[in-house]
């Protein structure tokens, strides 16, 4: 029984729990109909929130156990985050149709361009977004929302770029679902804080508004000049067509670059988290910080100071996707901890990460980059672990040197003990997260990657050289610009060619197992084969030997 309390309350993790049941509040909101009087729904909650907290008085006042007490209690306090949970992704969905309702009929916005304007899918319109922070002849829009205007190539006006003030008419697109819970492009859009889309035809540049400027848009800004200047570098070196845009992938995770061959080749090899900013990339940042501190050495203590900042950047620089903000945040959770003298906690981590990430936009939820990230990184920081530990068998014993020894032979053990260690380690890796991500890409690419798990020994190090050499060398390039085209053509030229070839290798159809496309309600089924799994592999304890020990 100890056992069961212990692990169904994540190893203690009580704000987990508490993040997982607001989770399941905002996705249960997202999926029913929610079209009711929001001053009539609050009333109601918190009439609701009142009843349950009058009926729990009574047990508590009875002279029963602290546990038992202990549990009323956190019922109480789950059940109040359920509806905080659902009461807060109710407000938002309603505000978001009232928003949308305004660009039901054509509407004059003004508003600043916050990406560069590229050629739509289609090859007839020039797409890109822009942060409305007016609409004419409309008081109702209390702070600025984001929408994608779509513009025809005849008519648009090609000095607009990123940064621009325009004016212009727009009008919703309309894109009602064929049939139930099929995919809409506004919900999409929603899932990227983007309000709606519209066409226009003409588009007026305008002088900027005086507005105060918060440090998230000179962030954002800054993140944006960096990108731009070294997706020039990249397209500017002397390497080929693929390993440019990989090179963009990896850097700043831009796939615009990618060809149908390339883009192919990773999607199927499982490879494509490589070119998609995440976890990883920001690891190997921060890496690259705390080295260059280490040489000043800078107290460890209180690494977070220039750290934060420069991971926050990182994100801007990446556009703010939900891989690298979950990164990110959690990073920053750890750093602040170690900074306090408080213990790390990854999962603890996680869920403030994804806590920060619904409450600000509950579309999320439904986004492929969010699910993806957090499902991987939770069955890594959950499995890691106990299957590294039954892949220690394959690792050789550290060998030690005695005076008068065979050099030679101490060297060649010393060595074989380090690559049968890192095999163990890659392959744990891998395997964690093929197990979190098996759902998900089953469900939208209609297969399971096997290859990477196998590939990953190979490719993971040489991805881990060209990040780091490749902002290097970005700063290289602006000092002495030789030196980085000798760099391109000695390094990362070589390391992007044998990371393309891999993928290429690795997407045959062999390495791959394909399924059919699973219903939601086989996630469920998901959730139990994982709970079962790790219910084999951690060895039964009747007490956890430490309260603060981690689940994994």
């Amino acid at each position: 029984m100890t056992d069961f309390d212990y692990y169904l309350t994540f190893g203690r993790r009580y704000l987990a729990m508490g993040v997982l049941v607001y989770i399941i509040a905002a996705y249960t909101a997202l999926n029913i109909n929610t079209d009711i009087d929001i001053s009539t729904f609050l009333i109601y909650s918190s009439a609701y929130a009142a009843a349950v907290a009058l009926a729990s008085v009574p047990l508590l006042l009875l002279n029963i156990k602290r546990g038992t007490k202990y549990l009323i209690l956190g019922c109480l306090l789950l059940t109040v985050i359920f509806i905080l949970g659902f009461s807060r992704t109710v407000i938002y969905t309603n505000s978001i149709e009232k928003t949308q309702m305004l660009f039901d009929d054509r509407v004059t916005i003004s508003g600043v361009v916050k990406s560069e304007p590229s050629l739509s899918s289609s090859g007839q319109t020039i797409e890109f977004d822009v942060r409305v922070y007016e609409i004419k002849d409309s008081p109702a829009l209390k702070k600025p929302i984001k929408v994608r205007i779509f513009a025809n190539t005849d008519y648009f006006n090609h000095d607009i770029e990123y940064g621009s003030t325009i004016m212009c008419s727009v009008k919703r697109m309309n894109d009602k679902p064929a049939f139930k819970n099929a995919f809409t492009y506004s919900r999409y859009l929603l899932q990227n804080n983007i309000i709606c889309s519209g066409y226009v035809k003409l588009i007026k540049t305008i002088d900027p508004p005086s507005m105060d400027s918060s440090a998230f848009d000179h962030f954002e800004s800054l993140g944006y000049n960096i990108r731009k200047h070294i997706l020039t570098v990249c397209e500017n070196s002397p390497c080929g067509n693929d390993e440019k845009a990989l090179l963009k992938g990896i850097l700043v995770g831009d796939r615009d670059g990618f060809s149908e061959d390339l883009y192919s080749h990773y999607s199927n090899s499982g490879f494509m988290h490589i070119a998609a900013v995440s976890g990883m990339h920001t690891s190997y940042l921060f890496l690259l910080i705390s080295f260059i501190l280490g040489i000043f050495h800078f107290p460890k203590r209180f690494i977070c100071i220039p750290t934060i900042p420069l991971l926050i950047l990182f994100a801007a620089v990446s556009l703010f996707t939900p891989s690298v903000c979950r990164a990110v945040i959690m990073m920053s959770v750890m750093l602040v901890a170690l900074s306090i003298r408080r213990s790390n906690d990854s999962i603890t981590a996680l869920s403030v990460a994804a806590l920060i990430l619904v409450i600000q936009n509950p579309y999320s939820l439904e986004s492929a980059s969010f699910l993806m990230s957090f499902g991987a990184t939770l069955s890594i920081l959950v499995f890691y672990s106990p299957i590294h530990s039954r892949l220690n068998c394959i690792v050789t014993d550290k060998p030690t040197f005695e005076a008068g020894g065979n050099k030679l032979k101490y060297l060649l053990l010393y060595a074989i003990n380090k690559l049968t260690g890192y095999t163990a380690q890659s392959i744990s890796l891998s395997l964690c997260g093929t197990l979190g991500l098996s759902y998900f890409t089953a469900k939208m690419f209609g297969s399971i990657q096997w290859g990477s798990i196998v590939g990953s020994i190979f490719v993971l190090p040489v991805v881990a050289i060209v990040f780091i050499t490749g902002y290097a060398n970005y700063f290289i390039s602006m000092i002495y610009k030789p030196l980085s085209t000798l760099i391109f053509k000695l390094i990362l030229n070589p390391a992007l060619c044998f990371i393309n070839a891999c993928a290429g290798f690795f997407s045959k159809s062999i390495f791959r197992i394909n399924t059919y496309t699973p219903p939601k309600s086989f996630f469920i089924i998901f959730i139990i084969f994982c709970l079962c799994l790790y219910m084999i592999l951690i060895p039964s304890k009747n007490k956890p030997s430490n309260p603060e020990d981690d689940i994994d």
